[in-house]
């Protein structure tokens, strides 16, 4: 994975809101962003 990121940046974020024609917050505000869904390693 040279080269390569690992992790979501928040420019994917806006460009997939973009994508789906919402705004980041609008992408953001579901509970699947809720801290306590979010798994981290």
């Amino acid at each position: 994975m040279f080269g390569r990121n690992k992790s979501v940046t928040l420019s994917t974020i806006y460009k997939l809101a973009r994508g789906f024609d919402m705004s980041y917050l609008e992408f953001l505000d579901d509970d699947i962003f809720r801290p306590e869904e979010i798994e981290f390693e």
